[in-house]
């Protein structure tokens, strides 16, 4: 088996297992696809979603393992990203800010990345 077949495997399990985490968290989830009333119910549901995120590991993939992510591709959390709005989620804001400056942050300063990245993903 090629690599790029065992990424894909893994990309898959990993998508699958986001999935039934999902559908096992619905009730506990529910009260965050209510649209927020104003920006601080906003931010607190942003901080709950992305906390959710992070202690799952499902924000961590594909962040390089030296910054506290979990190593593997980047596309993975795309995805997972993908699936959260495609059941109606809102992406906290913050979070593209993360993925467009985050990967130049990790590769050239790997040491403030490593400090900064995991509070940002958590949402603190």
């Amino acid at each position: 088996m090629s690599s790029v077949d065992v990424d894909t495997v893994e990309a898959d399990r990993i998508l699958d297992a986001f999935e039934d985490a999902l559908t096992a968290s619905a009730a506990q989830l529910e009260p965050l696809l209510a649209p927020s009333v104003d920006s601080q119910q906003q931010k607190e549901f942003s901080a709950e979603l992305l906390g959710l995120l992070f202690d799952g590991g499902w924000s961590r993939w594909g962040w390089p393992e030296q910054v506290g992510g979990l190593g593997g591709s980047p596309t993975v959390r795309c995805q997972i990203y993908e699936r959260l709005a495609l059941r109606g989620y809102v992406i906290p804001d913050h979070l593209y800010v993360i993925e467009v400056c985050g990967p130049a942050v990790a590769r050239h300063a790997p040491s403030l990345a490593a400090e900064m990245l995991p509070p940002a993903l958590r949402g603190e």
